[in-house]
């Protein structure tokens, strides 16, 4: 067995008929076919077309049911290792037009969701499409497949079959997904120690990159309409200063900026920010079993967590005893209390227009998966697992704050729209949904509501914990 199995988290001890094996998994996964986990099918076997149209049936009925519910369809569509080795997806090098097995990754997998976005919405509805969430080597490495496949994905949406309950989406944008860590997916992906990491690339990004066409990737990137951060939001401090948690955005613009890509002009141009997976896990090792036991231990790495079933012994927030003192319940809590205030002061360097809550095992703050539990003592104890009444506060009165806003906003626009907007009442606008400093609009309506009191220091963003909050309508920009 080689020994890196007993002293690193990113090593994975595996069993199989011819003994025990230990694999990194940064490079173990090589793709063979594309397959939709079944619980009955602990192989995953190749995806089938009945299985697809069962998917788009079943996802598009809760597509329906949401947009019933009025709201916005945010989509972040990516694979994991289907397998018992848990490959990390960052990792997987692949094209999304290009057969793997019977299919490629964008009729085997994209299309499904985009059909049953058609299904389950109005043509009007907004919609955000992530078409790779967290997965960097393949886009990286095939920039044109995936511009190709962006295109591809935008002309099945629009479309329209006669006699089809699918009709066309014409408010929809795209997104690409990037892991905070190791942005590229191909490079130095095994190497966990952030300083001999960015020493890495001093030293190899131009050997390693040669054969990168980073032209095609500059225009790849630059021709969707949001990046959406992919990681859990690791922080070097658990003192959790406001504008600290723009760290992972710095470290990405650090590595973009080698591939000629400039974060902060393409933000500034426009490139909305989405946080993916964001919450605490409470663990220390891929496989969750060693659980975190200080504040630092949580900040370091919010992507581990557990998704076995419950117990109090394993719950690194200790909330079967929610009376007694655990610095990485602490922790939890202040991780979203300031996350709240960054947003709502619409960031520092930086706005997120959408956070998205990672509702999975012991990142579950708000219990809204499905509680498995370990024992019948522990679930007698506690069976509301890892949910935090303290956490849920926080977002709700988040969420409630951004309503507030956007409602006001609404109203304005509405009141502007009514008598003819002029070019700097426009331009007011614009500031104020991008998350800038505001500038005084030009003869301002005295008649109108004065605008609800936020936090001081603040500036109000449109952005909810749970879904996309637009405050107000923006035709995206036209695109070939």
């Amino acid at each position: 067995m080689d020994e890196g199995c007993a002293i690193s988290p990113f090593y994975v001890l595996s069993i199989r008929s011819d003994g025990y094996y230990c694999y990194n998994r940064f490079n173990a996964t090589v793709l063979k076919h594309w397959c939709y986990e079944q619980l009955d099918d602990e192989g995953c076997s190749e995806v089938t077309p009945s299985e697809m149209s069962e998917f788009t049936s079943k996802f598009g009925q809760c597509i329906k049911r949401a947009v019933a519910l009025g709201l916005d369809i945010s989509v972040n569509v990516r694979v994991d290792d289907g397998r018992s080795m848990g490959g990390w997806r960052n990792t997987i090098d692949f094209s999304p037009t290009k057969h793997i097995g019977s299919w490629t990754y964008l009729n085997s997998i994209l299309y499904p969701v985009v059909d049953a976005i058609k299904l389950g919405a109005q043509k009007n509805t907004k919609v955000d499409l992530v078409l790779q969430g967290g997965m960097g080597a393949t886009l990286f490495l095939h920039p044109e497949d995936w511009a190709e496949a962006r295109k591809l994905v935008h002309e099945r949406l629009m479309s329209r079959k006669r006699r089809s309950k699918m009709q066309p989406i014409t408010n929809a944008r795209f997104g690409i997904g990037l892991s905070q860590h190791r942005v590229s997916g191909f490079l130095g992906a095994n190497i966990t120690d952030e300083a001999e990491y960015q020493r890495y690339l001093k030293a190899e990004f131009a050997k390693a990159t040669a054969s990168i066409d980073k032209s095609a990737l500059r225009n790849t990137i630059m021709g969707f309409d949001f990046i959406a951060l992919d990681g859990g939001l690791t922080l070097s401090n658990p003192d959790l200063d406001v504008c600290q948690l723009e760290e992972p955005m710095q470290l990405m613009a650090q590595e973009l900026a080698m591939y000629g890509l400039d974060l902060k002009e393409m933000y500034d141009d426009g490139m909305a920010l989405h946080f993916l997976d964001v919450g605490v896990g409470g663990a220390m090792t891929t496989d969750g079993y060693e659980i975190a036991t200080s504040a630092a231990e949580a900040a370091k790495s919010p992507f581990f967590g557990r998704e076995a079933g419950y117990s109090c012994a394993a719950d690194p927030f200790q909330m079967c005893t929610p009376d007694q003192p655990s610095s990485v319940r602490d922790y939890r809590r202040k991780y979203f209390a300031r996350l709240s205030d960054y947003v709502l002061r619409g960031g520092c360097g930086y706005a997120a227009e959408a956070v998205y809550l990672k509702n999975l095992g012991s990142w579950d703050v708000q219990g809204v998966q499905s509680a498995a539990f370990c024992d019948s003592k522990s679930q007698a104890t506690n069976p509301t697992a890892y949910y935090d009444s303290a956490v849920v506060n926080t977002i709700t009165k988040h969420n409630r704050a951004v309503r507030d806003h956007r409602s006001w906003f609404e109203r304005r626009w509405n009141a502007y729209a009514s008598r003819g907007s002029d070019l700097p009442s426009l331009r007011y606008f614009e500031a104020f949904l991008k998350g800038r400093a505001l500038p005084d609009p030009a003869q301002p309506d005295q008649n109108l509501d004065p605008l609800p009191p936020l936090p001081p220091r603040t500036r109000p963003n449109p952005c909810a914990f749970s879904h996309r909050k637009f405050l107000l309508p923006r035709p995206a920009p036209a695109r070939e």
